[in-house]
Formats: C-alpha cells, structure tokens, sequence
C-alpha cells in the first residue's frame, strides 16, 4: 500500500507542522524542507521532542541529496531559511529528483514541504518537481507532505493530487474563499475552529471538525 500525499493548511499555531510530523514520524525516509530553520532554536524542532538524525543547511543540500541516495533510514531537515529564490530553485529539483526510487522496495521517501508561499509560490517553476512527485509518486515511491500557512497558497492541482487535506483555523478573507471553492460552508467551518481542531478532506468528504492530533 502506498504511503499517502497529505496536505496541512492553517494559521501560525494551530498546529499544522505538529501534524504532519506526527503523520510521518514513523517513514523510514524522511526530508523535511524547512524555510523557517526551526531546528536552530536550542530544544525546538518543528514539533516538541523531534529528533533528527541528520539537520542540513540550505547551501548543502547537495549532501542531503547524496544521503537520500544511499539508501539509508534517515530523518533529515534542511535549513533553507537563508536561502534566495534563485537558490531555492535548483535546490527543490534537486531534492525531489533524489527522492525518486531512491527508498528501498516496499519503503517510501517522505519530502514535507514547510510553508509552501515560501518554497513553491503558485505559478512558479519550482512547483513543477512537485507535481512530477505527485504524479509519479506510487512509481518511484515518493509521497508528499505540503504544508501551509495560508489555503490561497496551496496550488489548486497540486492540492487536487492530495489523498488528504487538514484545514485549520484561517481568517483572512481570500484564504476563506479559496477554502469555499473546494466545498461551500468550509470556509466558515475553518473560521470557527478553536485550538488544534481541523477539518478533513478525503475521497472527496469534508468531515469534522476532528480532535487535535
């Protein structure tokens, strides 16, 4: 059975990031881009307790890459904060073209996108990796995890390609439209969510609100 795409979309605290780590904490190969370096907050990763085994900065994601290619169990972040969009560019083929049939047979590569507006605006070349991973993902054993302040973020197609969505508690009026065009009501049952409550997306269901992971 192969490992699911997932997105996580709400605002700063209501526990996105949490989510998709707990979601993936038990792949054996695992890639977290994170543009907010998180992990160089002494006693902080994206989650309370993450343990990495391996913590990159953005300007050698290349060794990240030779990582991914060796085959071994991994859990990695790059610290990419510092990183211009120029870099950012090469730096996502890079690592999405290593994440390609590199997970031994029967395992999957798990690439967790931190705030998506940052690593792959819409109607950028930087999302086209991703939608390659999307597309391809059960031939190469790739899932994705896209991860996102803010729903008028999250590239329709790329969203449409997910097994599941989590929406959180979002405000902003473009971001409530957006959440509108996927299911009328969901954009006022995103506004009224408290805490770590969300609503899930999946075949097509809009369920919830559901519990805090």
């Amino acid at each position: 059975m192969r490992a699911p795409n997932m997105a996580f979309v709400g605002m700063p605290g209501s526990g996105k990031s949490y989510a998709a780590l707990v979601s993936s904490e038990h792949h054996l190969h695992r890639v977290h881009l994170d543009p907010m370096d998180s992990a160089r907050i002494p006693g902080h990763g994206s989650r309370r307790g993450e343990r990495w085994s391996h913590v990159f900065s953005g300007k050698n994601y290349s060794d990240l890459c030779d990582l991914m290619r060796s085959g071994r169990t991994y859990n990695a972040t790059l610290l990419c904060g510092d990183m211009t969009p120029d870099e950012m560019e090469p730096m996502i083929a890079e690592v999405f073209s290593a994440a390609k049939g590199t997970a031994p047979v029967g395992e999957w590569t798990t690439v967790i996108v931190e705030e998506v507006g940052i690593l792959i605006p819409r109607n950028t070349k930087r999302g086209m990796p991703v939608h390659a991973a999307l597309r391809g993902g059960r031939h190469h054993r790739t899932c994705v995890y896209l991860v996102s302040q803010r729903a008028v973020d999250l590239d329709p197609t790329m969203r449409a390609m997910m097994d599941e969505v989590q929406v959180r508690r979002q405000y902003e009026t473009r971001d409530l439209s957006a959440l509108d065009e996927i299911r009328k009501g969901l954009g006022a049952a995103a506004f009224d969510l408290k805490g770590h409550e969300f609503m899930r997306i999946r075949a097509g269901q809009v369920t919830g609100p559901h519990a805090a992971i």
